[in-house]
């Protein structure tokens, strides 16, 4: 019987010799623990249950029993008069007994009793389905009282007279009592094979487990030397493989920080290089586009283009070689005013006083025919074109020739 999570008693014992234990306080431990396990289960088939044990109706020769006899077995029932015990079947003497009925009552038409004292091997038996049947005996009279309950018998090969019980029942004959269920006759391995269970229920006649081993000290000694190097073993094994995790893991990271430094180096060089060539505004770094180029992966990843011309190419790279083929916005060197240029009102950036170094909107041949389309549209328009719907119209013959 299983027990404190071990499988029986023999592995108990083999697992405290592992632990240390010599074979005598090996037995000793699995001992208690067993004994503490069985003093704590749980009855949760019988103890303290409502089982069904009988009904009113009519039994033959057995007698009628109405609502009204249930309730005159209920009141007569006094367990310091006779309190009726559990059994298997419905033997002579009553005994052994399993359990004790602590008390009875009436559920409609049926006699329901409570358990209590419950023996732990019964209940097993119980609930594995060895006796899924009960069936009562009762006095005719017992002690002037009446209808009295004797016992309480569990069935297994003998199903109960009271058909439709809750997975059980019994009565009285003319000794005194009458059980009320059916004979029907056991093969003689039927009996033997239900009577050994019954005696395995309460410790007796069980055969000693031919494939038990009788432990020596040398076999003990040898135990623990096993379990200790196998524990060794496991142990070690385990730190290697976390060491190993820890490496790959501590190796990814290095790589992946140096990674993000070279691109990061690589974007910086590449920023300089666009502020030389005048491609590169201050605009752009307030508008968090050096922190937008380092967060664009740097793999090949996007697929464009047809044929020949077929391209793969990361985010990044292309975002670079967008911004690369941008025209010139930044002029440096000294500068003079552009003629005219302060009457135009068109909010077009121009250069400062004579002299000093100043920065242009747009590139020098651009802003020259820009002007140029302004100082023709006063002379062909009604309302001259203003610095910003000139240079839409420059850009428009740029895209065209283009």
């Amino acid at each position: 019987m299983p027990f404190a999570g071990y499988k029986n008693f023999d592995a108990c014992l083999l697992e405290q010799v592992k632990k240390g234990h010599d074979q005598e306080s090996a037995r000793k431990i699995c001992g208690k623990l067993q004994a503490e396990a069985e003093g704590k289960r749980t009855m949760a088939e019988l103890e303290g249950q409502w089982l069904e044990v009988f009904k009113a109706g009519d039994y033959g020769d057995k007698g009628q029993y109405t609502e009204a006899d249930l309730d005159r077995i209920v009141a007569n029932y006094d367990p310091a008069v006779h309190e009726a015990p559990a059994v298997v079947g419905h033997p002579e003497a009553d005994a052994p007994a399993y359990g004790w009925v602590e008390g009875l009552r009436r559920n409609v038409s049926t006699l329901e009793a409570k358990l209590r004292q419950v023996d732990p091997g019964f209940d097993d038996l119980v609930k594995n389905g060895r006796f899924k049947q009960r069936s009562v005996a009762l006095y005719n009279d017992l002690g002037g009282k009446g209808l009295y309950l004797r016992h309480l018998g569990f069935l297994g090969a003998q199903p109960p007279e009271v058909k439709g019980l809750k997975s059980i029942f019994h009565d009285a004959d003319a000794k005194g009592y009458v059980e009320i269920m059916e004979e029907i006759a056991m093969t003689k391995d039927e009996f033997k094979s239900w009577f050994s269970e019954c005696l395995e229920a309460v410790g007796l006649g069980k055969k000693p487990d031919p494939a038990a081993k009788t432990f020596s000290e040398a076999d003990l000694e040898a135990a623990k030397i096993k379990a200790a190097e196998e524990a060794r073993t496991a142990v070690e094994k385990k730190f290697a493989e976390n060491k190993a995790a820890a490496d790959k893991a501590t190796a990814e990271i290095q790589r992946l920080a140096a990674a993000a430094a070279t691109k990061k180096a690589g974007i910086h060089t590449f920023i300089e290089n666009l502020k030389r060539q005048g491609k590169w505004l201050p605009a752009f770094e307030k508008a968090g586009l050096v922190q937008f180029m380092e967060s664009l992966p740097d793999a090949a990843s996007i697929e464009f283009g047809e044929g020949e011309a077929k391209k793969t190419e990361s985010p990044l790279a292309i975002f670079e070689g967008f911004i690369e083929n941008l025209p010139a916005r930044i002029e440096f060197g000294e500068r003079k005013p552009v003629e005219g240029a302060g009457a135009m009102g068109t909010g077009a950036t121009n250069f400062n006083e004579p002299g000093r170094e100043g920065v242009a909107v747009e590139g020098r041949e651009m802003d020259q025919r820009i002007r140029a389309v302004v100082v023709e549209s006063k002379k062909t328009r009604d309302k001259p074109l203003s610095y910003a719907e000139a240079r839409d119209v420059v850009r428009g013959e740029m895209a065209k020739a283009n």
